[in-house]
Order: structure tokens, then sequence, then C-alpha cells
């Protein structure tokens, strides 16, 4: 459900005529948890793709990189305003998973490499525990709420 709504509300302020911008959602059945959307099609390609043919001109490739930098600009702005942060504070599932993504699987990493010290050890662990619930309780932006 907030990753529907998130793409509805960037797509509200996004310019019909922006070079970057979200996919049109469709219809969402809350029910299946299933998305319909818009779609570049099964021919299109990545950036990265795009720009590893060596078919990019600089002109397009300054293009799409001021555009992208606008986007991100915009979104980075819409996603500190208070009334956006106070709707998305609510996905708790989006920050447990990102809290996992960055530091949940830190203190497995080490469990190949022999840690001697246990000062050490007890450091990153309470690194890792103070950094995911720091996640936990953000607030302030949308980038911290919403994966």
């Amino acid at each position: 459900m907030f990753e529907v709504e998130a793409l509805k509300r960037v797509r509200e302020w996004a310019p019909a005529t922006a070079f970057v911008t979200v996919p049109s959602i469709y219809h969402y059945d809350d029910q299946e948890h299933a998305i319909i959307m818009s779609d570049c099609g099964c021919n299109s390609m990545t950036l990265k793709e795009y720009l590893q043919t060596g078919k990019c001109s600089p002109e397009t490739g300054s293009k799409i990189g001021k555009q992208v930098g606008d986007f991100m600009g915009r979104l980075h702005a819409w996603g500190t305003s208070t009334d956006v942060c106070a709707f998305f504070n609510g996905n708790q599932e989006a920050k447990a998973m990102y809290s996992w993504a960055y530091y949940g699987r830190l203190l497995s990493t080490f469990d190949q490499v022999e840690i001697e010290l246990e000062e050490e050890k007890r450091a990153l662990e309470q690194i890792v525990e103070e950094s995911s619930q720091a996640i936990m309780d953000a607030t302030s932006t949308v980038r911290r709420l919403f994966l």
C-alpha cells in the first residue's frame, strides 16, 4: 500500500512532460497485493545498459544526468515535508527491511572473520543496535521511512 501511495503522490507533482518520472498506477488489488502499472516494454533496457552500448551522445548523457539530478532533488525535498513523513511513518515493515539490509546482516559478516577482542565485538553489536533503532525511530524523511 505504501509503495502504491508513494508512486501516486510522486506522479502528482511530477510534470506530465517530465523526462524522468515514476510509473503510472492503473490498479492496485489490496487483497492480492498486486499492482498493475505502466511499463517500458519487453525490449527496454536499463540506463546502465544504455550507457554501456556506447550509443549515448554527450548531449543525451548531459540531459539524462541533469533530469535525474532534478528529479532526485525534487524527490528529496518532497520526502522531507511533514505531511508526507507523517503518512509514510506508518510503514514499519519498510523500516525493518531497511534496518536489516544495512545493519541486520553486519554481525554475521564478521562471523567468518575472527574478532579476537571481545571489546571490538561488543562495540560492533552496539553500533548495529543503535543504528537499527535510529532507522526504526526516524520520522524526518521518507528516505528513511520508505524503501
